[in-house]
């Protein structure tokens, strides 16, 4: 959605009027109520430290805000084939369904596929029942840089060697080593881990 919807999105998901906003932000009397509607529809851009005020105000991330124009089919395929340039993103046929894929090679698809893991998790859980919906929008709108470190086996359902996300293998030394295709690291082989040569 484009950048207006989406400051109108938040706010109404707060529950909060134009007015209330535009006072928090410093804004006095009616000027309020109009510099917010200026900025939702567009007719007015925020300056980076208000874009960081509003976020936290709604309780999201900056980047949950700045998100590219996808209000139109066009907005969108640019926005898709940005992602093509940018990070090897290839759209595929998978049994008649298209789709888009990571590229296969690389650091970037690497760290792509432990994001994807990381997002699957948890639709995975709001589908399961584990975690409300509203959890699961707080995770997404909150996603920052903070979920892009840590241990890539945290949070895994699985014991002992076997809980390594499949881009990761133990190599001889113990450490966790990425493997550079999106695929089981021992596939048609042996697919216990705890078998891996360590």
């Amino acid at each position: 959605m484009a950048f207006g919807k989406r400051l109108r999105f938040f706010r109404t998901r707060k529950g909060l009027t134009q007015k209330q906003v535009g006072e928090a932000a410093g804004f006095k009397g009616n000027t309020s109520e109009v510099r917010m509607a200026q900025y939702e529809t567009e007719a007015r851009t925020p300056k980076e430290p208000l874009i960081r005020q509003l976020s936290e105000m709604y309780g999201v991330s900056p980047r949950a805000i700045k998100v590219p124009d996808i209000d139109s089919e066009l907005g969108l395929m640019h926005t898709l084939f940005a992602l093509e340039d940018m990070y090897g993103f290839r759209i595929a046929n998978i049994d008649g369904a298209l789709c888009l894929r990571p590229a296969n090679t690389g650091s970037v698809s690497i760290t792509m596929f432990d994001l994807f893991s990381k997002w699957y998790e948890q639709a995975e859980k709001v589908h399961k029942g584990e975690i409300t919906k509203e959890e699961y929008d707080s995770w997404r709108y909150n996603f920052s840089e903070a979920d892009l470190q840590g241990d890539p086996c945290e949070g895994h359902s699985l014991t002992g060697a076997e809980r390594c996300p499949d881009s990761y293998v133990k190599g001889r030394r113990g450490r966790l080593e990425p493997v550079s295709r999106f695929q089981h690291p021992h596939q048609g082989k042996n697919k216990n881990l705890t078998d891996s040569p360590v």
